[in-house]
């Protein structure tokens, strides 16, 4: 058995550009079985699922590196040098343990192994060739994305309200026949300026609308829904506004007219009472909407309760400082 007391390091990225490496449990077999075999003493066993592409965001690989730089562990055993990096920052991290002789070996189960006293140079040339064909797909990505935007052709998950469909690499969106629907009802309710945007997310929770992962419509993912272009047929992409190849769920006129609902009252709630001023008058000096309130008093001498109608803005842009009057006050002024 060998002396050193190796790490068995185990790296799977969830990118398209890896998809080809083995799954974690395989290499874990690979690395296993090659142990056997070579009678290694492995020490600590460690695996996680982060890209390689860029430094310092692999938590485990930096537990690895002070593991070794403590002494607790002097070898590396992996399925390919690929799974250790494929940047040049974290390569040469480990290029300069092992030329210092902190890091003993690094084995693969391809049969490689380097040492201190070993051409480092094939090693760096793993590691370039996985830096390089890393950029490459990430530039033949950046390619694709740049024409399938220009085809009109939404380059992410598909929102609430479609579904994707078509080709790999052409893929686009489509309304989604029982959710489309409900998020074109909800465009014509908003549109009226009567309705709290918790009002309607209640709704749709009550017509069975959930989010692609089951859960509730919030009031901020709806506030989302009702102001993204998506829906009209137009999505941004790297902040510029393309125009959607897909069949859009509402109207840009509908759109529109949402977006001026939601900026004349943006908490507009459910009426269910309704004084003739509301609605028609707007404060002087903020420009927001003057609403009716109720005040109702009991005076307890002689044991009667009385109403009182009073006029005011909304105040939903602040630091208004109109104060409210009585309703006989301000229907004098509208005369």
């Amino acid at each position: 058995m060998s002396n050193l007391r190796y790490i068995r390091y185990s790296r799977k990225s969830s990118e398209p550009k890896e998809k080809q490496a083995l799954s974690i449990p395989e290499q874990n077999a690979e690395c296993e079985k090659y142990a056997v075999t070579n009678n290694l003493n492995i020490t600590y066993r460690l695996e996680e699922s982060k890209s390689s592409f860029k430094p310092r965001i692999r938590p485990v690989f930096d537990q690895m590196l002070r593991l070794i730089e403590n002494g607790a562990a002097d070898a590396i055993l992996a399925w390919a040098p690929n799974r250790l990096c494929r940047n040049p920052e974290e390569g040469g991290r480990i290029l300069q343990l092992l030329q210092d002789g902190v890091l003993k070996e690094i084995r693969t189960t391809t049969g490689e192994a380097y040492t201190p006293e070993s051409d480092h140079l094939v090693l760096q040339i793993h590691f370039g060739m996985a830096n390089q064909y890393s950029r490459n797909i990430s530039r033949d990505v950046r390619r694709s994305l740049i024409h399938k935007r220009e085809r009109g052709e939404y380059p992410r998950m598909a929102p609430v309200g479609f579904d994707t469909f078509g080709e790999k690499g052409s893929r686009n969106l489509k309304p989604n026949i029982l959710e489309a629907p409900l998020i074109r009802k909800v465009y014509e309710m908003a549109a009226t300026g009567q309705m709290s945007l918790h009002y309607l997310s209640n709704w749709l929770f009550d017509s069975g609308l959930r989010t692609k992962k089951g859960k509730r419509i919030s009031v901020s993912h709806l506030y989302r829904i009702l102001t993204s272009p998506i829906y009209y047929g137009c999505f941004y992409s790297l902040g510029e506004l393309y125009s959607g190849s897909y069949e859009p769920i509402v109207s840009k006129n509908l759109f529109d007219q949402v977006q001026v609902a939601l900026g004349i009252r943006s908490k507009p709630r459910m009426n269910t009472w309704k004084y003739w001023t509301n609605g028609l008058v707007y404060c002087a000096e903020c420009g927001c909407a003057i609403t009716t309130t109720i005040k109702t008093k009991h005076y307890k001498e002689t044991d009667r309760t009385a109403t009182y109608l009073y006029n005011h803005c909304t105040h939903r842009k602040g630091g208004c400082h109109e104060h409210p009057i009585g309703a006989d006050d301000f229907q004098q002024l509208l005369k």
